[in-house]
């Protein structure tokens, strides 16, 4: 049996807040038309990444720094299926964008967000 992490990602001793910007849009005739961002409060697990976790991310990323966000909040890359760019997470007054998401329903119902420290913040 898979262990529940929903708990410890949820845990208050080690949880933190954070903000998530959420674009929504639909590509139509001319290209992207953004809609009214959203902000939601999340919290949960902040931590910095692994070395196999920024194997994942493009090189001339790296270099921006990179975070780890596990909530019980979901958080999205770009889809044009949802109408949405990725998920913009702002932590500490810095503004990261998702590059990755895993989905772990299986161990709690709670995602994993790879982020990148955007360029000038």
């Amino acid at each position: 049996m898979l262990a529940n992490l929903l708990d410890v990602v949820s845990n208050p001793d080690i949880c933190e807040g954070f903000q998530i910007q959420r674009n929504p849009g639909v590509f139509a005739a001319g290209g992207w038309q953004a809609g009214q961002n959203v902000l939601i409060q999340a919290y949960g697990v902040v931590s910095v990444a692994s070395a196999r976790q920024l194997e994942m991310i493009p090189e001339a990323d790296r270099v921006h720094g990179t975070r780890v966000f596990h909530s019980a909040t979901p958080m999205y890359v770009t889809s044009e299926d949802k109408g949405i760019t990725a998920d913009i997470l702002i932590y500490n007054g810095v503004s990261y964008r998702v590059m990755s998401v895993g989905n772990y329903a299986n161990r709690g119902g709670y995602y994993e967000a790879v982020a990148v420290r955007m360029a000038g913040q």
